[in-house]
């Protein structure tokens, strides 16, 4: 995996060891990059399901100010801060080891919001779906974000997504995110509780929802691309 554009162009990507994991393919990547914005500055970026930091370390390499990567594997937030620090952007990232649906929850009581929110669950597992309506109802993206969702062709999506519905139900009882042998997230429920005490209340937000704009079919891989409904 290489870097294809921005400060660290050229410069190779770690991937974990041992992990069955798929990193966004290249061209994939570089078509994502010319669909968006191909200035980046003072972007703030969500990663979820982040396996390499593939896409999120791209967005930081072209100027991106902020992300946040949640990956409920220690090994792959191991790997995804060697490489923020080779690259120099660890000052830009935080990783946060937990699966996402603790995460998401965290993040929309501490009311925080994100510009570009990435998704690249596992295929054909059904996260898609209830990962972007956890999204919803949390309010995380800004009103004049996008959300980018990665998934199998085979994975059938909704053209809409209202707060006022609740996420499915996973089948098996997966927990969106954790992945087998997992000695579970760092990101405690201790830690949720912490990070909700101290964070600072407000006023309940306005929800919206997200609607299907675009989609881009890459073989057995489709981007679909969202916007709120404002």
């Amino acid at each position: 995996m290489r870097i294809i554009g921005g400060t660290a162009r050229g410069r190779r990507l770690k991937a974990p060891k041992g992990r069955a994991l798929r990193p966004t393919a290249a061209r994939v990547k570089e078509a994502l990059f010319n669909i968006l914005a191909r200035d980046l500055s003072g972007v703030k970026v969500l990663d979820l399901f982040a396996g390499t930091g593939n896409v999120t370390v791209e967005a930081l390499s072209r100027g991106a100010a902020e992300a946040i990567l949640i990956d409920a594997s220690a090994q792959s937030a191991k790997t995804i801060r060697e490489n923020l620090r080779r690259l120099d952007l660890a000052d830009r990232a935080k990783v946060w080891i937990a699966p996402v649906a603790r995460a998401l929850r965290l993040l929309a009581r501490q009311q925080q919001t994100f510009d570009i929110i990435f998704l690249d669950p596992p295929y054909d597992q059904r996260l898609v779906e209830t990962t972007i309506q956890m999204v919803v109802r949390g309010g995380l993206l800004k009103q004049t974000g996008t959300l980018i969702a990665e998934h199998s062709i085979r994975e059938e999506i909704a053209h809409r997504y209202d707060p006022s519905t609740r996420p499915p139900a996973i089948a098996g009882g997966h927990s969106l995110g954790v992945p087998p042998g997992n000695r579970g997230p760092v990101l405690s429920k201790r830690s949720e509780s912490k990070g909700i005490e101290n964070s600072a209340p407000g006023l309940p937000r306005r929800l919206h929802a997200l609607e299907l704009r675009d989609q881009r079919r890459y073989g057995d891989t489709l981007l679909s691309f969202f916007k709120l409904d404002a």
